[in-house]
């Protein structure tokens, strides 16, 4: 595929400035809500340019839809910090009444539970758990 660059004058996002040539993009999160935003409200279906089939490729919006999705997906490192709640839960149920271990693990439980919920990922509870994004349907985004 060839990337033929950003036209001088073209309409930009609101965060991107044309003439940062070390930051020609906008911020993911930004991109991703208004790639969502445009898939909900012209549905699936092939986007194509003026000039289709010789200058402009086809873009599918599935293929938005799927940039979008990748591209608020945390690193391994921290998935793998959240699936650790499960592991804190267990040394809870296992501290035998002591208190201080209770609440010590009960603060390794929290952090794993609120970091999950801000990057809008499922709370592992059991050890078999593991984290998983929650995804919005289409339908309930509105345009």
């Amino acid at each position: 595929m060839i990337y033929r660059g950003r036209t001088d004058g073209a309409c930009q996002s609101p965060e991107v400035d044309e003439h940062d040539e070390q930051n020609p993009f906008p911020p993911t999160d930004k991109a991703s809500e208004r790639i969502l935003e445009f898939v909900a409200w012209f549905g699936d279906g092939e986007i194509i340019g003026d000039d289709y089939g010789t200058v402009n490729p086809p873009l599918f919006a599935r293929d938005l839809e799927a940039a979008a999705k990748a591209a608020v997906v945390p690193s391994p490192e921290v998935l793998a910090f959240i699936n650790q709640r499960s592991e804190y839960v267990t040394a809870a149920r296992n501290s035998g009444g002591d208190v201080a271990d209770y609440y010590r693990w009960q603060g390794h439980m929290e952090a794993r539970r609120q970091l999950a919920e801000k990057l809008g990922y499922t709370v592992p509870y059991e050890a078999k758990d593991r984290t998983e994004k929650v995804l919005p349907n289409l339908e309930d985004i509105e345009p």
